[in-house]
C-alpha cells in the first residue's frame, strides 16, 4: 500500500536539504502525465520534458524520456528557488537525455553518492536513483526495506512488470536490490556524512 503525504517520514531539519526534498513535491505534481499516443515516447507535457535536454535541438521527441524528466523537475527547482545556493551546480541544470549521461553530470558536478567511498549518503526524500537497468527516478520515501519514486516513462504500481520502461509519471514502490546508487543535489562540503545501513528489500 502507497502511503498518503501525511504518512511520509519528516522533512530534513536542515533548511537546505529541506528545500531540495522539494524535487519531489516538484515530481508529484506530474504524476498522470501520459505519452500522446501511447507508446509514442511523446505527447504534449512529454514534449515539454524533453525540450530541456539538447538532443531535443536535433530530435525534439520520439525518445525515452526517464532522464528528461527528472533534468525537467531539477530545472524547475532551481527557477523556482534561485537563492539556494546548492543548486548552484555548473551555473546551469542538467539537460541530459540519457541515464548514463545524467549520472556522468552528477558525477562531475561533484555530487554526493549513496557509493562514495569516504562520505556516502543515505537516500532520502529528493535524491536521484539511478538503476541497475538504465533508469533513473526521483525518491518520493525511504523504509527499511523499500523506498518509493516518482518517474518518468514508466507505469504505475501493479500495471507492469517491465522496471525501466512505461508511458507516464508514476508512483513506484522498489527495492534496494535494484538500485544501483543514489544522488544527492548538494555539493559533498554541504551533505551530511552518514553510512548507508538498510535492510534489502
Amino acid at each position: 500500500m502507497i502511503p498518503t503525504a501525511a504518512q511520509l517520514p519528516p522533512p530534513f531539519e536542515d533548511d537546505a536539504l529541506a528545500r531540495l526534498a522539494k524535487l519531489a513535491d516538484i515530481a508529484e505534481g506530474e504524476i498522470g502525465t501520459a505519452e500522446r499516443p501511447s507508446g509514442s515516447n511523446s505527447g504534449p507535457r512529454v514534449e515539454l520534458y524533453q525540450a530541456v535536454c539538447t538532443l531535443a535541438s536535433s530530435q525534439p521527441t520520439g525518445w525515452p524520456w526517464c532522464a528528461a524528466f527528472v533534468c525537467w523537475c531539477v530545472g524547475q527547482l532551481i527557477a523556482r528557488q534561485p537563492g539556494l545556493l546548492a543548486l548552484r551546480i555548473e551555473g546551469n541544470p542538467p539537460r541530459e537525455a540519457s541515464v548514463y549521461g545524467l549520472e556522468d553530470w552528477a558525477r562531475r558536478s561533484g555530487l554526493p553518492f549513496s557509493d562514495d567511498r569516504d562520505n556516502p549518503i543515505t537516500p532520502r526524500r529528493g535524491d536521484l536513483v539511478f538503476y541497475k537497468f538504465s533508469h533513473v527516478e526521483i525518491v518520493r520515501a525511504v523504509y527499511a526495506d523499500h523506498f518509493e519514486t516518482i518517474g518518468g516513462n514508466t507505469e504505475a504500481q501493479g500495471k507492469t512488470w517491465n522496471e525501466s520502461d512505461g508511458g507516464e509519471v508514476a508512483i513506484r514502490v522498489r527495492s534496494f536490490q535494484i538500485a544501483r546508487c543514489f544522488a544527492r543535489l548538494v555539493p559533498r562540503a554541504l551533505a551530511p556524512i552518514t553510512v548507508v545501513t538498510r535492510a534489502n528489500g
